[in-house]
């Protein structure tokens, strides 16, 4: 799986306040534990990733990854 980890921080730091309002605001940061919320989170980061790199992903590759480095994206999401 290629490295996503600096399209999925660049779409993190600039949708921020997008990704929030999906998941029910900073509230619902806790319940970012749940896989179905990650899932909605992943939803809409790939959907604001650039083309070119989710041609190069396939969707399900990038929910892994989500899952994989949940933490790493509820802290930039707090940041």
């Amino acid at each position: 799986m290629a490295d996503l980890t600096l399209p999925v921080a660049r779409v993190v730091e600039g949708h921020r306040e997008k990704i929030l309002q999906s998941v029910g605001g900073k509230a619902a940061l806790t319940a970012m534990q749940d896989d179905r919320v990650m899932m909605q989170v992943a939803d809409v980061c790939y959907a604001l990733l650039p083309g070119v790199v989710r041609l190069a992903v396939k969707e399900q590759a990038f929910r892994d990854f989500v899952l994989l480095h949940r933490s790493t994206i509820i802290a930039r999401l707090l940041a």
